[in-house]
């Protein structure tokens, strides 16, 4: 009842700030009206043992609007001492002791005023303090628990928002981390090769600068070509296979599932660079990485040769990246380490 329109008008449990629309002022006259019609019925009930004791339907009318006018003005009366006035109380029961001596406050003095109308209008006034004080704490407790309700599903609310923050706030530092990470093992890579073979450096540069093209063009999408990706990766094989005097190869089967697959970009570039960062590639061991393209997965399969001391390939952060990456986009990246392989499965989107 009170609580639909406690709902739709509070942004903080104990400060609201109504929205005045005809939603909430329709929610909020609906709830009194529901809960004021269920109280004569169960005071007629309870007291006079009938549930219709009023003989005719005007009397009825008229029988229930006379009931329900102190009802409105209690439920208005403990609406704002429970939810409108501001108290920085965080010890529930102290708050509810406070709630019940101002409302019993406010009740009496709404008592108080109609006694003295009906006075004025020349008429002696009935009034049964202690079911009028019943009736208020009724009205109160429920306005109690619906704020509590409220309490709770916001607290709960704000909770998620933050953790959902606070992991985007993690993915966002992941990903800025990705590409630098790249270009400082390219660069790496291109101080070695120069040293080797200016002629080779040059074809490399010119590979990078198509590789750096296409990271630029493709790093806000969340989605790519599965078949530009491929292409893009020819060029990287390339800079590797110059890198390692072709002790670094890599064979792709499955071209012809190829079709309009999408892919998050430098996939495939990132896990060719994870390799070559995690295993030894010497002419005595040679590394051969397998690429196995399906119609709903890629998988990238490479044997294990890891590099002794290597502290850099235990941060992560390309596995961590696309793990994220794909998981927002609702597919899971997955990979094991077997101890002689490591094999990568990568979800293809259709």
């Amino acid at each position: 009842m009170i609580y639909n329109f406690i709902r739709m008008t509070t942004r903080h449990p104990r400060k609201i700030r109504p929205i005045f629309n005809s939603r909430t002022v329709l929610w909020y006259i609906l709830s009194v009206i529901v809960f004021c019609i269920w109280f004569n019925a169960f005071y007629n009930i309870l007291v006079r043992r009938e549930i219709w004791p009023y003989g005719s339907i005007e009397r009825g009318i008229a029988g229930i609007c006379l009931t329900s006018l102190p009802i409105i003005v209690f439920i208005v009366v403990n609406t704002i001492v429970v939810f409108f006035i501001d108290r920085k109380i965080r010890i529930v029961p102290i708050k509810i002791v406070i709630d019940i001596v101002i409302s019993t406050i406010g009740v009496t003095i709404a008592n108080l005023f109609f006694i003295g109308i009906i006075m004025l209008l020349g008429k002696i006034p009935v009034v049964d303090w202690a079911e009028l004080y019943m009736v208020d704490f009724l009205i109160l407790l429920v306005h109690e628990v619906a704020y509590f309700v409220i309490s709770y599903r916001l607290a709960e609310s704000k909770a998620n928002e933050v953790k959902s923050h606070m992991a985007q706030l993690q993915y966002d530092v992941l990903k800025a981390q990705v590409n630098p990470h790249f270009l400082f093992n390219s660069l790496n890579l291109l101080y070695s090769l120069n040293a080797i073979d200016k002629d080779k450096a040059q074809k490399f540069i010119l590979s990078l600068a198509k590789l750096y093209n296409y990271i630029m063009r493709q790093h806000e999408h969340q989605k790519v070509s599965l078949k530009e990706e491929l292409e893009q990766l020819n060029f990287y094989i390339e800079v590797l296979k110059m890198r390692y005097w072709q002790q670094f190869d890599v064979e792709i089967r499955g071209l012809g599932n190829v079709l309009n697959q999408q892919i998050v970009p430098a996939s495939l570039q990132m896990l060719m660079e994870n390799v070559t960062k995690h295993n030894v590639i010497t002419t005595d061991d040679p590394m051969k990485v397998l690429v196995e393209i399906f119609p709903d997965k890629l998988i990238i399969t490479n044997p294990m040769r890891p590099k002794v001391n290597d502290h850099v390939s235990k941060s992560g952060i390309g596995l961590r990246y696309l793990k994220r990456a794909y998981g927002d986009l609702g597919e899971k990246f997955s990979y094991i380490n077997d101890g002689k392989n490591f094999i990568v499965t990568i979800p293809l989107f259709n």
